[in-house]
């Protein structure tokens, strides 16, 4: 797929080519952001894969398209050193629906996501911008820890905070104003 290609679809449209093309039916987070422009972490939170951690293949072994060009491919040679594990993935049955084309398939996955729960709530409380959102959920992570209430709490990256915005302004229940500022559509009742 083209640059402009990518541009053009939606990430819903981009999750859903991307685990329909997956080569070997083996993914990985290379392929997701270099090729389709997809957070691998958001498609693990959505449950639509799940990570290989033993065994993982070679680029080769899977027919990896990107086997010439990914600076990474080298280490997932079988005498690599590092880690490999949770780098690599495969479809899960969601992913599978999904990669069908199954109508609802990943609405329901954004609807399971405790993160949109988050993001659900917060803005239904006071909306705000997606910067505003990340850095309140960065100081509650670092609150937590400095008081050992929680002693490794992390907060949700930018990149899949902001996937998950995407998702739920492009399935119409958050909207974004011209300023930034993102509200409910409709009132939601949050779990």
């Amino acid at each position: 797929m083209s640059a402009p290609d990518i541009v053009q679809r939606t990430l819903q449209e981009r999750i859903a080519h991307h685990l329909a093309t997956l080569p070997g039916e083996i993914g990985c987070r290379y392929l997701a952001r270099d090729r389709d422009d997809v957070p691998a972490p958001l498609l693990v939170d959505l449950k639509l894969v799940k990570p290989i951690v033993s065994r993982v293949p070679t680029c080769q072994a899977h027919d990896c398209p990107l086997v010439a060009e990914c600076e990474h491919e080298p280490d997932f040679h079988v005498d690599a050193s590092g880690s490999k594990s949770g780098v690599k993935y495969k479809r899960t049955a969601a992913g599978d629906a999904v990669a069908a084309g199954a109508s609802g398939a990943l609405m329901a996955a954004v609807e399971d996501l405790p993160l949109a729960r988050i993001v659900l709530a917060r803005i239904g409380a006071k909306p705000m911008s997606i910067l505003a959102l990340h850095a309140e959920l960065l100081e509650e992570a670092r609150a937590l820890v400095r008081d050992g209430s929680i002693p490794d709490k992390v907060a949700p990256s930018r990149v899949t905070l902001g996937a998950t915005v995407a998702l739920l302004v492009e399935v119409g229940i958050v909207v974004a104003a011209p300023d930034g500022t993102l509200n409910l559509a409709q009132p939601v009742s949050v779990p």
